[in-house]
């Protein structure tokens, strides 16, 4: 979807990928084997189902401008400028949530990419599909931020 889309209801992504280049005015729901992907902006709740993904794209931001409910996976693919992210305006739930990195793995040299913001956070990402090393620091820098932090980063404690 691109420009500003006027549909206040609900949107239901039932498989293949939803890619938002403009702003959906409603809700959004992704269902088991379909993705939510862009650069764009959705002004309401997300639910992203078990078996679903939320992918920003490379470098880029995916505004959630509501409450997000994330049981499905949080897929980030690398390019030198890192992984996109979601800024979610309101709650973030990760309960049953998984994280993955899409590229087989690989991320840029910086030890410490941000990988969401979040108004308020319950839960956390099972975080089995990381490569080994890296980990996750919910609240980056105390602020209402998740970093991804690579090996040399944990180690060194410059979070």
């Amino acid at each position: 979807l691109s420009g500003a889309n006027t549909y206040t209801g609900l949107t239901v992504v039932k498989g293949g990928t939803l890619r938002v280049y403009g702003q959906v005015s409603g809700s959004v729901t992704v269902e088991p084997g379909a993705s939510l992907t862009g650069v764009g902006a959705v002004a309401s709740t997300v639910d992203v189902s078990p078996g679903a993904s939320i992918f920003p794209e490379r470098g880029s931001v995916l505004a959630l401008r509501g409450n997000v409910n994330l049981r499905g996976k949080l897929a980030l693919e690398s390019e030198v400028s890192g992984p996109g992210r979601i800024e979610v305006g309101g709650r973030l739930d990760l309960t049953g949530s998984s994280i993955t990195l899409a590229s087989g793995g690989a991320l840029p040299d910086s030890p410490v990419h941000i990988i969401a913001s979040y108004g308020t956070l319950v839960g956390k990402f099972n975080t089995g599909g990381l490569p080994s090393g890296h980990t996750i620091d919910y609240r980056y820098k105390g602020l209402n931020q998740i970093a991804l932090l690579a090996p040399a980063a944990a180690n060194h404690d410059e979070r």
